[in-house]
């Protein structure tokens, strides 16, 4: 066999469009320790679906895939759409856990409703679902969604989970939010609500950002915005916003101090809530939260929304203020965060129309530098690596999607032009921080199904969703050429078997999959698999023999799942693993696939119940003549029961094996000659109870 390799220059830089099915949005990407790209969107055609993609550093596509709950019911009418991948975190293995929600609607006699359920998914690192949890109320609470995760640093992870019970027009259906700290295989360690009292956190759905990071003291810091609301003539409005910062209890998940900074709910935006963006511990123990606020300053007099860093002490108390404007005072929109390195610098993503900039930022806030890059679409989301950073830009509108993969410093020249990013230091006020309360109510792993639980609707990966990678410009070391292997190897296993690839990476399920190998020159080459799973022979049966009654046809079932059969012998092979018979008689079915052949055959009679003619004398005497007594074997009803007696009613033997017969013992012991009574219960094909009951002769 001759092996393709797909071989991958090192870019500099490079600037790609990717023509797909439908339109789509993109909410998180990451790279991974061997630098290749994953993100996650959700497709707005396909009936909603969420959308996972790895690429190589250079924007390869080595895999693509839809995702979607792989559940209906006709009874009490149940289907889902609209599965959204909110946030990922990257695991060990080479995977991700996924956090979102997906939209359930219900239909019975009386009512119909949608809500959502929480959702959260384990995935390999070739796309396939390794475990997933749906979780939903199990009272009257609205919608559900995980909105963002974080991996801790013994391998945990704490999800914030946003609960929406509607506007609230009067007291009492307020909505509050969880984090709940899980294991690494999904088993719930404990999951604290943020019960804030007179302050609000749903009404206006359960797409907000939060922020999440673990302090060196392995305590979890929750960034999060409540509001009160207000109801004159019972209409949803929304006044004394606030930025609300609490820390929990790693161990126990409550509440060891909270603070709160008010923001500005304008007019022009009156049902404003801030996203949370990123929150870093620094190196001297305060802590920096980035986020959007409505703001006029000195620099900056006209009220707009900003992007801010807020550096507060080690209790969450604000020390310090900066926004960021460009040199003719224009705010930006902020699009996206990440974190450079543990010293508390991080760089920013930001938009204005198809422009996009990022600026880096130190720990004080202060810009240090930016890069802007004109697009033809606005980003959604980046990543930053050793190799640079990886934006990706997206519309509601276009069919297809730009991914921009800088060098280390920032640079793309062909897409790169001028815009400077200001700071400004602005005063804090702090306010009473027991303006806003807290009850944690904890609930551990024991309890928490008393509020939500798993309702163990599956997320399975649909199918792949193609792209299509055109290069709009680039920057490349010379070295080699890019190539895509249009013949991957193709490997057929066994059920129960496995396949080791050339990275030691062990395969189990169908799929395709690739490994990365280094050229002499450094550059990768990428081997495809496609890997095929063939059903075990073992599975196959037709079932038990059965009956046509008063059907003029019956339909025969064979276990589904092989590619072919063959039915009755025919040379030529059917995909389905049904059949129609219309006669009685001994039907079969034939499947051969990579773990061998194998045969089931099944017997149809016209009739289904069938009379019972059971002997009445037997003689247990050794010679091989009339030794036992029981249902004859020829009789094609399913034994119940058989249970015989002696005179006194005392059971001397009973059975529920049509195979197993009385040999005129009991507990071991010759019983003597005399008359028995057996009582029978059997049922025929059709599963009619037939009952008999009768003496038998033990003669010796």
């Amino acid at each position: 066999m001759q092996t393709t390799f797909s071989q991958e220059c090192e870019n500099r830089y490079l600037a790609l469009t990717y023509k797909a099915a439908t339109w789509e949005t993109f909410a998180h990407t990451a790279y991974t320790p061997s630098n290749e790209i994953i993100v996650a969107g959700t497709l707005r055609d396909y009936n909603g679906v969420g959308h996972l993609a790895k690429f190589s550093k250079n924007g390869i596509p080595l895999w693509s895939n839809y995702y979607r709950i792989g559940f209906f019911s006709f009874y009490f009418k149940t289907f889902f759409s609209h599965v959204q991948f909110n946030d990922f975190v990257l695991t060990p293995d080479g995977g991700a856990i996924l956090v979102g929600n997906v939209q359930r609607y219900y239909e019975s006699p009386t009512e119909f409703f949608d809500t959502k359920m929480a959702l959260m998914a384990k995935i390999d690192k070739y796309g396939n679902v390794e475990w997933s949890k749906t979780y939903g109320p199990t009272w009257n609470i609205g919608n559900l969604s995980f909105s963002n995760i974080y991996k801790t640093s013994d391998g945990d992870y704490i999800a914030y989970m946003a609960t929406d019970n509607g506007k609230a027009i009067r007291r009492g259906v307020f909505s509050f939010n969880r984090v709940i700290r899980f294991s690494s295989s999904g088993q719930l360690r404990w999951s604290t609500q943020l019960y804030t009292w007179g302050f609000d956190a749903g009404g206006l759905g359960t797409q907000f950002k939060r922020g999440i990071i673990q302090l060196t003291n392995k305590n979890i810091v929750i960034g999060d915005a409540v509001y009160r609301t207000e109801n004159p003539s019972e209409v949803f409005q929304i006044s004394d916003g606030r930025l609300h910062f609490s820390c929990l209890d790693y161990n126990t998940g409550k509440i060891t101090w909270e603070s709160n900074y008010p923001y500005i709910i304008p007019g022009i935006d009156p049902f404003f809530v801030p996203d949370i963006y990123n929150v870093k511990e620094l190196d001297d123990g305060r802590l920096s939260f980035t986020t959007s606020l409505y703001l006029n300053t000195a620099l900056q007099p006209k009220l707009t929304n900003k992007a801010v860093t807020i550096i507060t002490d080690n209790k969450g108390l604000a020390q310090k203020l900066v926004s960021y404007y460009d040199t003719s005072g224009n705010a930006y929109k902020l699009v996206d965060v990440t974190q450079v390195n543990n010293a508390g610098n991080k760089n920013m993503l930001l938009q204005r129309g198809n422009l996009s900039v990022v600026s880096s930022v130190n720990k004080e806030g202060i810009v240090g530098g930016s890069a802007a890059y004109a697009g033809v679409l606005p980003a959604n989301c980046f990543t930053t690596g050793p190799r640079g950073h990886a934006i990706f830009m997206s519309d509601n509108y276009s069919l297809q999607f730009g991914l921009l993969i800088t060098d280390a410093a920032g640079n793309a020249d062909c897409v790169e032009t001028k815009a400077e990013l200001l700071s400004e230091t602005i005063p804090t006020v702090n306010d009473d921080p027991k303006i806003v309360v807290t009850t944690a109510m904890v609930n551990n792993e024991n309890n928490y199904t008393d509020y939500f639980v798993d309702r163990a609707y599956p997320l399975i990966k649909e199918e792949e969703y193609p792209l299509i990678r055109t290069i709009s410009c680039e920057k490349a070391i010379e070295c080699c050429k890019d190539i895509v292997d249009p013949f991957p190897q193709q490997v057929k296993l066994c059920e129960g078997m496995s396949f080791i690839l050339p990275d030691s990476s062990i395969v189990k399920d169908s799929g395709t999959y690739y490994v990365r190998h280094k050229t002499a020159l450094g550059c990768d080459s990428i081997i495809y698999y496609n890997v095929k799973i063939d059903k075990g022979l073992s599975s196959l049966t037709l079932g038990p023999d059965t009956c046509f009654a008063s059907q003029p046809h019956i339909i025969l079932k064979a276990t589904e799942g092989f590619a072919s059969y063959s039915w009755m012998g025919t040379s030529n092979s059917s995909s389905s693993s049904s059949y129609t018979a219309q006669a009685p008689g001994l039907y079969w079915v034939n499947v051969t696939n990579v773990c061998g052949s194998k045969s089931d055959s099944i017997q149809v009679y016209d009739h289904c119940d069938f009379p019972v003619y059971m002997p009445d004398a037997f003689t247990p005497n050794g010679d091989n003549l009339n030794d036992d007594f029981g249902v004859p074997k020829e009789n094609i009803n399913r034994l119940v029961e058989l249970k015989i007696y002696d005179r006194w009613g005392q059971i001397v033997f009973e059975t529920n094996n049509i195979y197993k017969r009385w040999d005129g013992k009991f507990k071991n012991q010759l019983l003597g000659s005399n008359v028995y009574v057996y009582y029978l219960v059997m049922k025929g094909l059709s599963g009619n109870k037939i009952t008999q009951k009768g003496r038998v002769l033990l003669i010796r």
